[in-house]
């Protein structure tokens, strides 16, 4: 590449001429650059891309390491949270005896080995996420929320035996209000449940 710098007509500007070899052998730009402000343009007066995208580098940076730092985080939280809903979530059971307990520990990937306890929440994904907003949820005991109302719930418990399949459970269905962790606005753990006194 080789610089050339020419007087321009106008003491405001100076020609620069730039020889960059291209693969057929020839290139020539011309460039014009304002003395006063720095500012370079090609020969039609254009300002230079590379001058353009040059100020938006900082810019383009911090949202990069924005995104960066953001998109670990709510990848982390959407798995939390979708871990949450297959053990904890089920809005529709069907029956909820042992038979029940047996065929959705199963189904949810509960039993290899088989889990001691689970808690089976019967609501909607957007009435159990209200807990964690004060639409339904308190705050309880450092961090947790507690729901305001009761749920209807089913906790199924490993009768013992071997923890390897096939898993026989207990059933014990009721009404209760359940404690769950939150991050970002989305149940991330089912903590526990009880009755209100």
């Amino acid at each position: 590449m080789a610089l050339t710098t020419v007087e321009s007509a106008d003491a405001r500007f100076e020609q620069v001429k730039v020889f960059l070899p291209s693969c057929a052998g020839h290139g020539r730009w011309r460039l014009n650059r304002d003395l006063s402000t720095g500012r370079r343009e090609d020969a039609k007066g254009e300002p230079l891309l590379e001058e353009m995208v040059m100020g938006l580098g900082p810019l383009l940076l911090v949202f990069m390491m924005g995104l960066g730092l953001t998109l670990p985080t709510l990848a982390q939280n959407n798995y939390r949270y979708e871990l949450f809903l297959t053990q904890h979530c089920d809005a529709n059971p069907s029956g909820r005896d042992k038979k029940y307990c047996e065929s959705m520990m199963a189904k949810r990937g509960m039993t290899t080995p088989c889990k001691d306890r689970n808690t089976f929440i019967h609501a909607s994904k957007k009435e159990i996420k209200a807990v964690c907003e004060d639409k339904n949820g308190t705050p309880y005991n450092g961090g947790l929320r507690k729901s305001k109302t009761p749920f209807q719930v089913t906790i199924c418990k490993h009768t013992g035996g071997s923890p390897r399949p096939p898993c026989y459970y207990k059933a014990t269905s009721g009404s209760r209000d359940i404690v769950i962790a939150c991050e970002n606005g989305l149940p991330v753990h089912f903590d526990e449940s009880f009755y209100r006194p």
